[in-house]
């Protein structure tokens, strides 16, 4: 199993250089302005690395050259990849502002730290649009070039990892991918009353039924697939009862449990059922009345 044990910051937003060691939980309390939010979008920008849209999604969803801090010159960011029975992983990307005002991949590199028993060693480097890997043969023979690291061509907008599978079969560039895959960053869910969300003209998709679907991987950002996510954990009693815990946790040992009902059309809707026989429902109908209150000028 991977796990991200580290992230490295640097110029991002209201960030100049931060490195924080990520133990099994952590948590950021800060005042506002003060980087809790940039941290956590520097993990949704480390999930999309894998990818060969990794730049145009950082232009599109991110703002590009917006993400850059006041007066810095580059942005980057790094983890440290934790790997059960098997050397550390150190994984880094900087990006810069290139003519016409856009973001680029300036640096990139993946690296096996080392153990008492094995030393430091680079799997890929990656400067100024010129890149090295690590050779690795799966029949154990040498290099052709007899060097340990061997020339990569890049397109110039992908980062090594999101082309990996191409060139290389080395185990150390595909855990990286997989940790970085794995991150899963969510917001606060919809809380507002459902009136003031009719009156601004907003309704809440957690409000609403949802098509039942095929079991979700994960949860969709904002937990717009909750329900179906709740359908299909049910399921499983062992592993549901665990999750009910979690959920007394937060909402208190009244929770007797959650339903899932059908409410027709091929949807689905839940039920928060506490003791004493009461029930809540996600999806329960509202009207919203609007009223022309008289007014009075005052002088």
């Amino acid at each position: 199993m991977e796990r991200i044990s580290e992230i490295r910051i640097a110029g991002l937003r209201t960030i100049d250089s931060l490195r924080l060691p990520l133990p099994r939980m952590t948590v950021l309390i800060g005042e506002n302005g003060s980087g809790k939010s940039s941290i956590i979008e520097a993990c949704r920008i480390l999930s999309r690395v894998p990818s060969e849209r990794f730049l145009s999604e950082v232009h599109s969803l991110h703002g590009g050259p917006e993400l850059l801090r006041s007066g810095s010159s580059e942005l980057r960011i790094g983890v440290q990849v934790s790997r059960e029975w098997e050397a550390p992983l150190d994984y880094e990307i900087a990006l810069q502002v290139v003519p016409p005002g856009v973001l680029a991949i300036v640096e990139e590199r993946l690296v096996v730290l080392g153990t008492p028993r094995t030393p430091r060693r680079i799997a890929f480097e990656r400067v100024r649009g010129v890149a090295h890997a690590e050779y690795v043969s799966s029949m154990g023979e040498p290099s052709p070039s007899g060097s340990d690291l061997v020339d990569v061509k890049l397109p110039p907008s992908e980062p090594c990892l999101a082309v990996a599978g191409a060139w290389s079969a080395n185990p150390a560039v595909m855990h990286a991918s997989a940790a970085l895959r794995a991150i899963d960053v969510q917001l606060p869910f919809e809380v507002d009353a459902r009136w003031a969300l009719g009156v601004a003209g907003r309704p809440s998709r957690l409000r609403q039924p949802e098509v039942l679907q095929a079991p979700p991987q994960r949860l969709e950002l904002y937990g717009h697939n909750l329900t179906n996510a709740v359908f299909s954990m049910k399921a499983d009693r062992e592993e549901w009862a665990k999750t009910l815990g979690y959920v007394r946790l937060g909402l208190g040992d009244h929770v007797e449990d959650i339903q899932t009902r059908p409410v027709g059309g091929g949807s689905i809707t839940m039920d928060l059922e506490l003791t004493g026989g009461r029930r809540l429902s996600a999806s329960t109908p509202v009207s919203y009345t609007h009223l022309t209150l008289p007014t009075k000028r005052i002088v």
